[in-house]
């Protein structure tokens, strides 16, 4: 497979802003070289400020024909990849690299499924080294890209913006790891406490840095910064944000795992909880290659910006609003411009996706009825899709929904507590947190402090 930029063609239905608010205007270009899986993942963003995206997407119906309900997310996992990196890696590379990737140190980590109701399930992805389900696409990421670098000979310094659980997946899968360092950027007082001590506790290579702003400050920061390009070389950075392409196809397989224990069914409809909206964008990808489902629902929290461009056909990015489904406080989902390249059409792109907000409200209220009718814990974001399960009316009756549960709910006992009374059990990776030393540094939300920061640190 090789890959292109958003912006190498100039979309049909130009309502929609492609441009992100904050970053500067660049021209459309219908003439720009597509690059191989390895070079798309190294650079993160595209020479023209876009996102990476498939040139083309291969179908998997014989790869899926191999596979059933019994088949192991590793054999999965391998599969599907010695098919995308077929032009990269040998067969026994790609074996490799998925071994270390989902079973880092011996840790295996698989999604597991949870039945509430005959026609509800839910896909519970925080069962990794992190509890939630960046861990996927973070250790893929930091496993290929470590061994690029360690071949190579060089360093990479990895830049990532995080409203909370894209910074502890990457700083846990890029802990140690030879080659390498990271800086994850944060907003003060936007996370949650567990969350930040799981990326500001570590040290060594990773490097915490507070932004006095909003996460969209944030990533504007981290655009920023790529589009500069003579920094970049000078600083040989890359990116683990759902802007680095790397991090998507890897979350695509969770979805097919899935659709393999529904027994391949057509009429399988998941909800996924939204923000910056890269893992709705993995499960199109996933059905773009193939996976026979229903159109997707995303369950925004009080951050509209994508249900009002579906119901509206604009597209106005705007400051986030803070909600207790933190990780989903984003006023300017990047991921759009990926999702806008599938369905250039206004039309087409309602055909393929459902949006809706869910406010606090009745986050809290879904909290409760969860844990008081299926004693059954779940966090905000999770939440956000549970209340539209049952609300959202459904195309057919034979219809069967399943829930992304993005993070495991003590990540975000104050929440869960207030809404129904008690805490959620602490797993083991989030356990001794509490007892750590905390390491970070803080930052305005001018590049230049970013820049210095990151050029004082990469001359240690």
């Amino acid at each position: 497979m090789r890959y292109s930029s958003t912006r190498a063609h100039t979309p049909t239905d130009v309502t929609a802003t492609l441009t992100p608010s904050g970053i500067p205007s660049i021209p459309l270009s219908s003439s720009y070289a597509t690059v191989p899986f390895s070079d798309a993942m190294l650079s993160g963003l595209a020479p023209d400020g876009g996102l990476f995206v498939p040139s083309e997407f291969p179908q998997l119906s014989e790869v899926f024909r191999k596979l059933n309900s019994e088949s192991s997310f590793m054999e999965l996992a391998s599969s599907v990849f010695s098919v995308l990196l077929q032009e990269e890696c040998s067969q026994e590379q790609i074996a490799l690299l998925c071994q270390h990737a989902f079973e880092p140190q011996g840790y295996s980590f698989v999604p597991q499924i949870r039945t509430l109701e005959p026609d509800l399930k839910v896909l519970e992805l925080f069962h990794g080294p992190s509890a939630a389900f960046k861990d996927y696409g973070a250790q893929f990421l930091a496993t290929y890209l470590s061994h690029l670098m360690q071949e190579k000979d060089e360093d990479l310094c990895i830049l990532t913006a995080t409203s909370g659980d894209t910074g502890a997946a990457v700083a846990r899968a890029f802990w140690k790891r030879p080659n390498m360092r990271v800086c994850v950027l944060y907003p003060s007082g936007r996370v949650s406490p567990l969350q930040e001590r799981q990326f500001t506790t570590l040290g060594q290579n990773v490097h915490a840095l507070e932004v006095k702003g909003s996460f969209d400050d944030c990533q504007r920061l981290v655009k920023q910064c790529f589009l500069d390009v003579a920094f970049c070389k000078t600083h040989r950075l890359s990116s683990a944000n759902s802007i680095n392409i790397g991090r998507l196809l890897p979350q695509s397989l969770y979805y097919i795992y899935a659709w393999l224990r529904a027994e391949k069914d057509p009429n399988l409809q998941f909800i996924v909880p939204s923000g910056n909206f890269g893992n709705l964008c993995a499960g199109l990808y996933a059905q773009k290659m193939g996976m026979n489902v229903r159109p997707f629902i995303a369950a925004s929290n009080s951050n509209m910006v994508i249900p009002d461009y579906i119901s509206t056909g604009l597209f106005k990015p705007r400051a986030s609003i803070p909600t207790h489904a933190t990780a989903m406080d984003v006023g300017d989902p990047s991921n759009f411009e990926r999702i806008q390249y599938l369905f250039p059409q206004h039309a087409t792109f309602s055909k393929h996706i459902q949006a809706y907000g869910v406010d606090d409200q009745n986050i809290e209220a879904t909290i409760a009825h969860y844990y008081s009718h299926y004693n059954y814990f779940v966090c905000p974001h999770t939440a956000t899709g549970l209340y539209l399960a049952s609300r959202v009316q459904r195309d057919d009756a034979l219809t069967m929904r399943m829930v992304l549960s993005t993070a495991h709910p003590a990540k975000f006992n104050d929440i869960v507590a207030k809404s129904c009374g008690h805490s959620s059990p602490i797993p083991q990776q989030l356990a001794d947190l509490g007892q750590k030393k905390i390491f970070t540094h803080t930052i305005g939300t001018q590049l230049k402090e970013l820049q210095d920061y990151i050029h004082t640190m990469l001359k240690k």
